[in-house]
């Protein structure tokens, strides 16, 4: 969990050369380091897992996908805009749309 967090904040934090090809080069290699990390989650959930934390991790999961698929698409725009979801603001009222680490941990908690 705490690499994928930190896999996370690497690639958020990354300058990628201004997003040229060396850049993006790069930026796809972090991304599918960040994929091999959802995926062990995904095969090692908590045991104690419900509906509120498969939401939470389909959305994780679907992020890490469309990060993926823009960088493979070159489309700029989409790359920029995929970036956004991989750790949208936490909001108060729906505390499960956080994909941050600490949602994955303690998401049952935030419920109660």
């Amino acid at each position: 969990m705490n690499a994928f967090h930190e896999q996370m904040e690497k690639i958020l934090l990354g300058q990628y050369d201004g997003f040229n090809a060396r850049g993006v080069a790069n930026m796809r290699d972090d991304a599918a380091v960040l994929a091999y990390l959802i995926e062990d989650i995904a095969a090692n959930p908590p045991a104690d897992k419900d509906a509120t934390y498969e939401t939470a991790f389909a959305l994780v999961r679907r992020s890490v996908e469309d990060l993926r698929e823009a960088i493979r698409s070159g489309d700029m725009p989409a790359i920029k805009a995929a970036l956004k979801t991989l750790k949208p603001p936490l909001r108060p009222h729906v505390p499960e749309l956080w994909i941050g680490t600490r949602l994955l941990f303690v998401h049952s908690r935030l419920q109660n």
